[in-house]
């Protein structure tokens, strides 16, 4: 569930990350382009993704430690973005390794 809650927060980010006009330089691939072809509608589902993954770490977590791991998150989630981003080193199939790696974890250790 934590996975699942900072994939959703790394989507969420990286959606925002592309629908800002000050980031042309790095739209290479089509679905980046899709992103910022219409950022009003991107920013309202990162808005949206976010929020649910407010609610799941609340859910796990708690009320007070649950929002302060999706505030935590989402740095973290910024922090990978806004360094890799440029570099063009997020790929999906390397974003969806990770991630079925680490719920693999969680699910089974």
């Amino acid at each position: 569930m934590v996975t699942l809650s900072f994939l959703l927060l790394f989507t969420a980010f990286e959606m925002l990350y592309l629908s800002a006009k000050q980031n042309r330089k790095c739209i290479k691939r089509r679905w980046q382009q899709t992103i910022a072809e219409s950022p009003l509608v991107s920013r309202i589902a990162a808005s949206a993704l976010i929020m649910l993954s407010m609610v799941s770490f609340v859910v796990v977590f708690g009320t007070a430690s649950g929002c302060i791991a999706c505030v935590i998150g989402l740095m973290c989630a910024g922090c990978l973005v806004v360094l890799l981003q440029p570099f063009n080193y997020l790929r999906m199939v390397h974003i969806g390794s990770l991630f079925f790696l680490f719920f693999l974890l969680e699910t089974f250790v």
